[in-house]
């Protein structure tokens, strides 16, 4: 017998689709829960016999799915986030992190503010960062933390998401633009293993799983969770693990955030708002491909990156359901530091409310506005959804 206390969760990104690396380095998984199974099909002969018995059951296909659910944690499910947003940006070997690198500018004396949305670098050193992405400011006592960048030159950034205090040059101040991932078009398959660590010698494994989902859930004196759903070619038993390394790779350690200590501001359309509840779910679309004398899926074909989401706030004002009444475009952003001061920002930087209301649920309650969204491309940053994160 089997306890769920000693099953362990591992993956490494396959060579190609359904095929396990000749250097397979299996990197621990931190999770909550799995439902990852193989689906059989299967029909019953319908031959007729004199003896009133069926003469077989034929399988006529196989799947692969289920995913995990995970309790949220800093540099934990980068790797895999990467890959779900099926960024462009190359993996690294080693399972770290290989996001679109930081930008850092200092520290530098020659950075000043002026309210409420200027920084200025009279030593023209802000030629890398990018307009639409997020920088944090360290050294200057009244405006230290995490702004977007709206308007980028060399001397001068606009930004917003916050306000800036006047304070002149001389200070030793750094700014960093965040590692970054994005939507992109790079779809990546993984095979996952299940190992039984308190059996001898028993393991399954998931060939050519791909990311069909990804959600991050946050809610009021809650611990911040989330799934991870694939959709895959098989599952198979071992005898051995296919780890071809000394070991798997360990799970990072930082320690769970929830929603009391660890999400430090929120945005509505870019202006700072307190909500009960937060939720966001992508999809890839995903679809497998079958094929004559194959078993399992032959290959998974990419759809549409759909990004939705819901948030619940007790209901003050008017101005965030007129976006929904009016049909006008909003954007939604979430910062999340752990007990160490790791950073994350979760982005969808253009939006539209799909549904909401306001009412009156009941005696000696809050009126709350509940309202779900759906994402979709920037006009002008191009993209769908975005995370940065800064280490310590």
């Amino acid at each position: 017998m089997s306890d769920a206390n000693r099953v362990n969760l591992a993956y490494d990104v396959e060579s190609a689709y359904g095929v396990v690396p000749d250097v397979c380095d299996l990197q621990n998984i931190r999770f909550t829960s799995e439902d990852l199974k193989q689906d059989t099909e299967s029909t019953i002969s319908n031959e007729l016999r004199s003896d009133r018995q069926r003469g077989d059951v034929i399988r006529t296909g196989l799947r692969a799915n289920g995913g995990f659910n995970y309790e949220f944690s800093y540099e934990a499910f980068d790797e895999l986030i990467h890959i779900a947003f099926m960024d462009d940006r190359a993996l690294s070997a080693d399972h770290s992190v290989n996001w679109n690198p930081a930008v850092v500018v200092g520290p530098a004396a020659t950075i000043s503010f002026t309210t409420p949305a200027t920084i200025a670098d009279s030593g023209s050193g802000f030629g890398s960062i990018v307009a639409g992405q997020w920088i944090r400011v360290e050294g200057s006592a009244a405006n230290d933390g995490i702004y977007k960048v709206t308007t980028a030159s060399a001397g001068t950034l606009i930004i917003s998401h916050g306000a800036v205090a006047t304070a002149g040059a001389g200070a030793s101040i750094t700014i960093t633009q965040g590692e970054y991932v994005e939507n992109g078009t790079t779809a990546r398959s993984l095979c996952i293993e299940k190992a039984y660590l308190d059996l001898s010698n028993e393991f399954a494994v998931f060939l050519g799983a791909m990311i069909d989902t990804f959600s991050l859930d946050v809610g009021e004196n809650s611990i911040i969770t989330g799934n991870f759903g694939f959709l895959g070619k098989n599952e198979t038993s071992g005898a051995a693990t296919i780890d071809s390394a000394a070991g798997n790779t360990a799970a990072p350690t930082k320690s769970v955030m929830n929603a009391i200590d660890n999400v430090t501001a929120i945005y509505e359309g870019g202006t700072s708002m307190s909500i009960k509840s937060f939720s966001v779910n992508l999809k890839n679309n995903l679809r497998e491909r079958f094929a004559i004398g194959v078993l399992g899926a032959e290959s998974i074909g990419t759809g549409t990156v759909d990004v939705e989401g819901s948030i619940t706030a007790v209901y003050t004002s008017k101005t965030i359901m007129d976006k929904y009444l009016d049909f006008t475009s909003s954007s939604l952003s979430l910062k999340f530091e752990d007990a160490d001061g790791n950073l994350y920002v979760l982005e969808v930087p253009q939006i539209k409310y799909t549904n909401a209301t306001r009412l009156g649920g009941g005696i000696n309650t809050d009126v709350l506005a509940e309202m779900s969204f759906m994402s979709y491309r920037d006009p002008t940053e191009l993209i769908t959804i975005r995370m940065v994160r800064w280490d310590v």
